[in-house]
């Protein structure tokens, strides 16, 4: 069963901050939002 959305990206922003990376979010009311994720080479 998959996970609801928030419970998703809590567990996606921890693994991603473990492996030293980050995650950004922009978000336009109307446009949509955009998560950026950067992870380390």
């Amino acid at each position: 069963m998959p996970l609801p959305f928030r419970g998703g990206m809590c567990f996606a922003y921890v693994d991603i901050e473990n492996a030293g990376g980050k995650i950004t979010l922009e978000s336009r009311p109307g446009e949509g939002s955009t998560f950026t994720i950067y992870l380390p080479q």
